[in-house]
């Protein structure tokens, strides 16, 4: 199934379900955690311990067939963990898995060592830091994490890659996993050769029907190139890659309030409030 671009969708991993379409003015916060200290001069320094949005949204004149399912994920009687689809978004990576961050669960190496490092490519379109990975061996991979995606819906995972000498061939390749399974039971690849300039790479794929998460990931076949840099790197709805985006389209969300209003019986307008996790 192939979503449509306006649409949300929520629910747990293998059934996202689309919502009905939200009234105009959605309200997405996108908070900062930290603190913000101020010297005996006056001067002003920031901490910045992590980002998390928050999405208020009005559903209107629904049937009560049409609110029960949403009822029913704020009161559990459907096993989460739930996930948003949100079409204000492209990137369905979290936000440190778009840029490479090579700290927790971002990025996964194999072997190796990877240092954020130098900056990505001005093709890219906004500034972005770059991550370099060096001391691999042939068949080592580097690991991003999975994304929630629809039954038989297509997707594009692509990166901006540049090799430190000479080429590398390499292999990018998306992992598709069942609903409620951990490890994946089919891959897509796609063989590429990593030269000495950026260059974006990109793989294409349907996912199988079940299939409630598909995982980006790059193998190296060789280490003829030496060090490999990568940058911007995206997992999004549709046959070819689009302008990067900054990530954070599909993340784990809780349903923290439901208020349900009934302008005309037994029709419902019900407010969703949901939290970035």
């Amino acid at each position: 199934m192939q979503p449509q671009s306006a649409t949300w969708y929520l629910g747990p991993l293998g059934d996202l379900r689309p919502l009905v379409c939200p009234e105009s003015n959605v309200k997405r916060t996108v908070e900062r955690f930290g603190g913000v200290h101020q010297a005996l001069s006056g001067a002003r320094t920031m901490d910045v311990t992590g980002h998390r949005a928050s999405w208020e949204l009005t559903l209107p004149w629904l049937t009560p067939s049409e609110s029960r399912f949403v009822e029913a994920l704020h009161h559990r009687t459907i096993a989460g963990p739930f996930h948003l689809i949100d079409p204000l978004g492209t990137n369905r990576l979290p936000r440190d898995a778009a840029v490479l961050l090579p700290l927790g669960d971002a990025v996964r190496k194999s072997s190796g060592g990877i240092l954020r490092d130098g900056v990505g490519p001005a093709e890219v379109g906004v500034p972005v830091t770059a991550t370099e990975w060096s001391s691999y061996g042939a068949g080592s991979y580097i690991r991003l994490p999975a994304v929630p995606v629809l039954d038989e819906e297509t997707v594009t995972f692509s990166l901006w890659l540049k090799a430190e000498s000479g080429s590398t061939a390499a292999r990018i390749a998306l992992d598709h996993i069942r609903a409620g399974a951990t490890e994946h039971t089919s891959s897509t690849t796609q063989g590429i050769t990593i030269t000495t300039a950026w260059s974006r790479y990109s793989v294409t794929a349907t996912v199988p029907a079940g299939t409630g998460t598909t995982r980006a990931a790059l193998i190296v076949d060789d280490t003829a190139g030496g060090t490999i840099t990568a940058a911007a790197a995206q997992v999004e709805s549709g046959p070819a890659p689009t302008e990067w985006d900054l990530g954070g389209a599909a993340p784990h969300v809780l349903v923290d309030q439901v208020e349900r209003v009934s302008p005309y019986y037994p029709r419902n307008d019900v407010s969703v409030t949901l939290l970035e996790a």
